[in-house]
C-alpha cells in the first residue's frame, strides 16, 4: 500500500509547528489556509491563533497597541508571568525594545559589515578547501552552517571553536517532532550551557579585553547611567547569536 495522501484541510485544524508533516508540506498547508481560513485558531500547545496572509500579519507586528510579546515569541511560552525576557530586544514591545536595538546596530550596520568581506571570504576559502578534494559536500552542513555560525561568534566576542556546539543542536531538533514537555526540558538545559558559555566570555573580556566585539560594546553600555546587569547581557547574547545562526 501506498503512503496515504496528506490531508492539508485536516492538519490545519490541529495545526502544529512542530509536527514534522508540516515542513514536509508547508506549501500544501498554507495555501489551503490561506484560502479556507487565513486566521486560524488550533488548540496546540494550549491554544493560538495563526496568520497566513501578509497583510494580517504586517497589521499584528505594528500594532503595538493591541498585540503584544509579554509571554516570549515562543510557543509554547518559555516564560511565566514576571519572569523577565529570555532574549532581548525580541521579547520586549515598543519603544522599550528601542533600547536594546540601538546597542546592536553599530554591529550590524553597513559599514561595519562590509568591513567583515575580507575575512569572510577567507573563512568561506577554508571552508571549501576542507571538502574540494572529495569532490562533493552538503553546502549546508560543510559550508553554510559553519560559516555564519562562526561570524556570528566572532561578531560577539564567543569561541568560535564551540560553533558546531550551537549548529548540531538546532539542526537536531529541526527533523523531528517536539514534545512540549522534553523541549521544555531540553530549552532548560541547553540555556544553563549557553549561559556559562556566555558568563565566561564575559568574565574573559572584563580580564583581558579585546574591542570591536558585542560582548565588549555591552560591557561599556550605560542605560540611564547604569551598567547593564547579568540577565541583559545574556538575553541580549541568546538573541544575537540565535538570530545569527537561525535567520542568517
Amino acid at each position: 500500500m501506498g503512503e496515504a495522501k496528506f490531508d492539508a484541510a485536516a492538519f490545519a485544524r490541529r495545526f502544529d509547528h512542530h509536527d514534522p508533516q508540516f515542513g514536509a508540506h508547508l506549501n500544501e498547508v498554507f495555501r489551503h489556509m490561506r484560502a479556507a481560513c487565513p486566521v486560524a485558531h488550533t488548540e496546540a500547545y494550549g491554544g493560538f491563533h495563526v496568520l497566513t496572509r501578509y497583510a494580517d500579519v504586517a497589521q499584528v507586528v505594528r500594532d503595538d497597541a493591541v498585540w503584544s510579546l509579554q509571554a516570549g515569541m515562543s510557543i509554547p511560552s518559555n516564560r511565566k508571568p514576571g519572569d523577565p525576557p529570555w532574549v532581548l530586544p525580541g521579547d520586549l514591545d515598543p519603544p522599550h525594545s528601542f533600547v536594546y536595538r540601538k546597542l546592536l546596530e553599530p554591529t550590524v550596520a553597513p559599514a561595519a559589515l562590509a568591513a567583515m568581506e575580507p575575512d569572510l571570504r577567507q573563512l568561506a576559502r577554508e571552508l571549501v578547501d576542507q571538502f574540494i578534494e572529495k569532490g562533493e559536500a552538503d553546502l549546508v552542513a560543510d559550508l553554510a552552517a559553519p560559516l555564519t555560525a562562526i561570524a556570528t561568534l566572532r561578531m560577539t566576542g564567543l569561541p568560535e571553536e564551540d560553533w558546531p556546539h550551537y549548529v548540531s543542536e538546532r539542526r537536531t531538533t529541526a527533523r523531528r517532532k517536539i514534545d512540549p514537555e522534553e523541549d521544555m526540558r531540553r530549552v532548560n538545559e541547553r540555556f544553563l550551557w549557553t549561559r556559562q558559555a556566555f558568563l565566561d566570555a564575559i568574565e574573559k573580556q572584563r580580564s583581558q579585553p579585546v574591542e570591536g566585539k558585542i560582548i565588549a560594546r555591552l560591557l561599556d553600555t550605560r542605560i540611564d547611567g547604569r551598567p547593564l546587569e547579568e540577565w541583559e547581557l545574556i538575553a541580549i547574547l541568546i538573541n544575537f547569536v540565535a538570530g545569527g545562526l537561525e535567520s542568517t
